[in-house]
């Protein structure tokens, strides 16, 4: 993505996405723009976030890894350099991402991760990520019958 990033994470404590994202945004904006002599911002906006219970993490995850598929940059997602599909499809190491071993059973559990992200998005859990992302609500099981009612 050229304006913005997605991270699914795992936060160690309750103001912890803020501690690391606002500084890290703030810095990367001052360091591009002394570089080439710009101002202003240069990511999209604020940070957003949401709880997810485990329905909505994989989804979240499939949405995130797909992204770049939606914006015409890959046929593939795997084919983005910037995304974790391409670890996750054992095609290339990524020192950034989780090497813990409950995660990595997790992430075994999908199996051909290449044939899980072609499947695409399940629209009902992307219409509820987007809009409870967005307002920095969480994303379970009683987020759809919310929505039904809304």
């Amino acid at each position: 993505m050229t304006n913005h990033i997605h991270f699914i994470a795992v936060p160690s404590t309750e103001e912890g996405l803020q501690q690391v994202l606002k500084p890290l945004h703030m810095r990367y904006a001052q360091r591009i723009n002394r570089e080439r002599g710009w101002k202003g911002h240069i990511w999209q906006g604020r940070y957003f976030s949401s709880a997810l219970d485990d329905d909505y993490l994989w989804a979240a995850i499939r949405y995130v890894e797909r992204n770049p598929i939606r914006a015409r940059m890959v046929r593939k997602a795997e084919n983005y350099h910037w995304s974790s599909a391409g670890w996750h499809c054992g095609l290339r190491p990524d020192p950034l991402l989780t090497t813990k071993p409950t995660w990595r059973r997790q992430f075994e559990g999908i199996g051909d991760w290449s044939a899980w992200l072609a499947e695409g998005d399940e629209p009902e859990k992307l219409e509820v990520l987007r809009r409870n992302v967005d307002k920095g609500l969480p994303c379970d099981q009683r987020s759809s019958s919310r929505n039904l009612r809304n």
